[in-house]
């Protein structure tokens, strides 16, 4: 990320609490020296998120505190910015995917009257017009890694947010690329993501446990 990632957009943070989780514990908490490093670098971060603290205080993020459980509108006012401007990657949707038509007919409200622009979205999620048209312009213009938490799926209708920041990472073309695309619960599980975490070689002392024919 430190070497290609321009762009670092988390929906729901990344709260240093809920990271590096693993079963028993952990013996070498890496993850706030890897925030110090990443604050260190040109990468620009935005927390969206209704609360500040939920991406570390020294990455100097931009915060856009919408309202709870409104992500998946902001994503779609996004999405609606990318095409209004030209600005969605039309070669990788058509490579690599297939639906796109019924999404983006959708999106512009042909299907059900309701245009889902920055203006539809500003006053659900509680943040301007400029702001959401901004923040997709300088996503289409960056290689951009989106990352959305957990929490935002462990809410009624959770997998709207999962599914559309997948859409949104498509209709940029980042995918694939080094520091680019899309990461869910980016830092949350010590056992996946930690470059240099070595296995243990020996075995861990446990009970005999009998054995069930």
């Amino acid at each position: 990320m430190i070497g290609n990632t321009e762009l670092l957009v988390s929906f729901g943070g990344m709260a240093l609490k809920n990271t590096q989780v693993n079963t028993g514990g952990l013996g070498n908490h890496t993850a706030p020296g890897q925030i110090k490093q990443l604050a260190n670098s040109a990468i620009h971060c935005v927390n969206v998120s209704p609360i500040k603290e939920d991406m570390a205080p020294e990455l100097n993020a931009n915060w856009l505190a919408i309202r709870p459980s409104t992500d998946t509108a902001l994503m779609m006012a996004l999405a609606h910015t990318l095409v209004d401007e030209s600005l969605v990657d039309k070669a990788f949707i058509n490579k690599y995917t297939l639906g796109y038509d019924v999404f983006e007919c959708h999106l512009l409200g042909l299907d059900d009257d309701i245009v889902k622009d920055a203006k539809w979205a500003a006053h659900i999620c509680g943040i301007t017009e400029n702001e959401i048209k901004a923040l997709a312009r300088k996503m289409a213009s960056s290689r951009t890694l989106i990352t959305i938490s957990w929490s935002l799926q462990r809410a009624e209708h959770g997998e709207q947010p999962w599914w559309m920041a997948m859409v949104l990472a498509t209709m940029l073309g980042d995918i694939g690329k080094v520091g680019g695309g899309i990461n869910y619960g980016m830092g949350c599980v010590h056992n996946a993501g930690f470059d240099g975490r070595q296995p243990i070689n020996f075995s861990i002392g446990s009970l005999p446990q009998e054995k069930i024919l």
